[in-house]
């Protein structure tokens, strides 16, 4: 069997000049010694006077990096890290061991939606890559081990020729990241046919899409030892350690937002870092019975953030795992994040047209004049500059993550309709009293609460 270790290590952030993607080795830790740098993947480092030599490296894209030449041809290690302008050392023990270098393409023939096929565990050996449906594997065909797919679009795989026989749906859902250029590439790491419940070397076929309801879940990488001191432009990076015959997962906790959506089988769930407003396009609808998430998120019974009147459910903490409220299981249709930024520990305030935190919203981190179109129309703020009163400890925040929660906005002693503008701070003395919301429920990694929607 195959699992994920996430390693601690050292991440210094530095601007590459180049928007595309490569690598740049180097025999010593923090980017010092001798260097090597590759546009694409490289099968054997002892062509270029560097095996077992690489320390650290500074990259855009997506790598893997073996033990053993020919993307270890036999057993070995594999380090895979993602992100755009990284640079790292590698994990303590791993360095001075990498005989080959792979580049897990993000575009390939005009296609951004690809799924890339190998004939070892663990991406090892011989790929495919494919932006089109292969009715046929040819080479690959009884050879797939592993796989990953990148881009915005789940795929089906197949037992037999020609879109046959057993069949699941595979999603770019273990995480993300963002490139030079903006755009956020998404990727699902399968790492062996067990994780798709295929036998090995069984895939035949692969069709772009998905229309059915067999999910399979791609690897759980929850804990990703990601920094959240970045500077400008550094927006997400991490690094996995893959070990081939190891089963343990380590490593610190999530700063980042997400939330792991589970059904009644917890094997069977969908990863999120972004707002959804109809969960049936993943197949998900009325079917979350728990979740596990970093920073705060709202889950609605309806469409749109209820667009038609329904309850929801907010949920706030740092690797929080809870039950959905009694009253949502298996009810909920859509859910959002409360915040602008990626990073948790950013302040920012968010307006919501309608109460209990429904309808359009508009998200500021520093203020705005005016609030264009919601002028004199919204009724819930999520938090004020007086009301961050709610929150979970946060040692690695330096302090707390804190959330202040106002359902209706009369409870400021304001006038429904009344807010034009916002500022960030607070200079006045007519500042706003706190409102405490006591949770349905809580634990030491954060809170949850139900609202019974009103009509």
């Amino acid at each position: 069997m195959q699992s994920l270790l996430v390693s601690s290590f050292l991440v210094l952030g530095v601007h590459m000049a180049a928007s595309f993607e490569r690598a740049r080795l180097y025999s010593e830790p923090n980017g010092k010694g001798m260097q090597l740098t590759t546009h694409g993947s490289l099968g054997d480092l002892t062509m270029y006077n560097f095996n077992n030599k690489m320390d650290s490296v500074y990259q855009s894209g997506l790598w893997i990096y073996y033990e053993h030449p020919a993307y270890n041809a036999m057993p070995g290690y594999a380090v895979v890290m993602y992100g755009d302008r990284v640079s790292a050392n590698l994990p303590e023990g791993y360095s001075n061991i990498v005989s080959s270098v792979r580049l897990v393409k993000s575009s390939h023939d005009g296609y951004k939606d690809l799924i890339t096929l190998y004939s070892g565990t663990g991406f090892a050996g011989q790929e495919l890559i494919t932006g089109v449906s292969r009715g046929s594997l040819d080479y690959m065909a009884d050879q797939v081990s592993s796989l990953i797919v990148i881009g915005s679009s789940p795929w089906t795989i197949y037992s037999d020729y020609n879109y046959s026989g057993q069949q699941a749906c595979v999603y770019p859902s273990t995480d993300y990241y963002v490139n030079d250029d903006g755009e956020v590439v998404y990727f699902g790491l399968y790492v062996n046919m067990t994780s798709v419940g295929f036998l090995d070397n069984s895939i035949q076929s692969v069709l772009k899409g998905c229309s059915f309801w067999n999910a399979a879940a791609p690897a759980y990488l929850s804990l990703d030892a990601r920094s959240p001191y970045c500077p400008s432009g550094l927006e997400n990076y991490t690094m996995k350690l893959l070990l081939l015959v190891s089963l343990l997962v380590v490593g610190a906790r999530s700063l980042y937002r997400f939330t792991r959506v589970m059904s009644a089988d917890p094997s069977y769930s969908r990863f999120f870092q972004y707002d959804v407003p109809c969960l049936s396009a993943y197949y998900f609808d009325d079917t979350i019975h728990s979740v596990k998430q970093s920073g705060m998120w709202i889950y609605y019974e309806n469409n749109n953030y209820n667009q038609i009147t329904g309850d929801i459910c907010y949920v706030y903490g740092l690797m929080i795992n809870v039950n959905m409220s009694e009253q949502l299981i298996g009810k909920v249709s859509s859910l959002r994040f409360v915040g602008k930024s990626h990073i948790l520990n950013t302040d920012s305030i968010t307006f919501y047209e309608d109460g209990v935190f429904t309808g359009e919203a508009i998200v500021t981190e520093e203020g705005l004049r005016s609030l264009g179109p919601m002028a004199e129309v919204r009724t819930s703020p999520a938090c004020l500059c007086a009301c961050t009163q709610n929150g979970v400890p946060a040692a690695s925040l330096d302090g707390k993550l804190v959330f202040g929660i106002v359902h209706d906005i009369k409870r400021l002693d304001m006038p429904d309709n009344s807010i034009m503008s916002v500022k960030k701070g607070c200079d006045s003395r007519a500042a706003s009293h706190k409102l405490i919301i006591e949770a349905d429920g809580q634990n030491k990694d954060g809170a949850w609460r139900f609202f019974k929607h009103k009509a």
